[in-house]
Parts: structure tokens; C-alpha cells; sequence
């Protein structure tokens, strides 16, 4: 039997999932609606803040994991490296070009909708 505490976690992380899911495959219509609905409209950072925690986590991934790897006496192979490098960057990259969309169409749908 689910309790109403872990239904309410089930049903918020279903609904920022599904929002988040419309702000990736179709932010035009996603964001209308948030902008529409002011409580939705904080979601629109949700890119800077997804890039912000995978810088912090990559820092400490790669502190604790090269430390780790010291400690150990463990080798990484160089090409290892740029290929982790590479996939970072490409998310990072990934993630700014798709705030500047949402910044975009949320300056676009404010300025039209007053």
C-alpha cells in the first residue's frame, strides 16, 4: 500500500519528468503553457541548473576519482580521458544552447502574452 507522503513524491516527480520532457522535445508549446501558469515559470532555468550540478559533480568525480586512482597505482589511458573530455563539453554545450531556446521563447511568450 503506497502512503500519501510517497504518493505526493511519486506524483511531483512525474510532473517535473513530464515537463521536462515537453521543455526538450517541444519547448515552443511546453513553455507557453509555463508561461501561462505562473508556478511553472522556474522550470525555465531547469538547463542552467542541470549544467550547474554536472560541473560540481564532474569536479568532484574527477578530484575523488583521480585520488582514488593515485592511491590505487592505476593508470588512465589518454585517449580515455578526451573521449570523457569531449562527451562533457558536448553536454555542457548542449545544455547552454538549449537555455538560450527556452530564455528565447520565454522573453518571446512574456512580451506577447501581457
Amino acid at each position: 500500500m503506497i502512503s500519501s507522503r510517497e504518493r505526493a513524491i511519486l506524483s511531483w516527480g512525474y510532473w517535473f519528468s513530464a515537463l521536462s520532457l515537453g521543455l526538450l522535445l517541444h519547448p515552443y508549446m511546453t513553455l507557453r503553457r509555463m508561461v501561462r501558469d505562473r508556478l511553472l515559470r522556474p522550470l525555465v532555468a531547469l538547463p542552467a541548473v542541470s549544467a550547474g550540478f554536472l560541473w560540481m559533480a564532474t569536479l568532484v568525480m574527477v578530484r575523488l576519482g583521480s585520488l582514488g586512482l593515485d592511491v590505487l597505482g592505476v593508470g588512465v589511458p589518454g585517449g580515455t580521458t578526451l573521449v570523457l573530455a569531449f562527451l562533457f563539453w558536448w553536454v555542457v554545450w548542449f545544455l547552454v544552447l538549449w537555455q538560450v531556446v527556452l530564455a528565447y521563447l520565454f522573453v518571446r511568450f512574456t512580451v506577447v502574452l501581457r
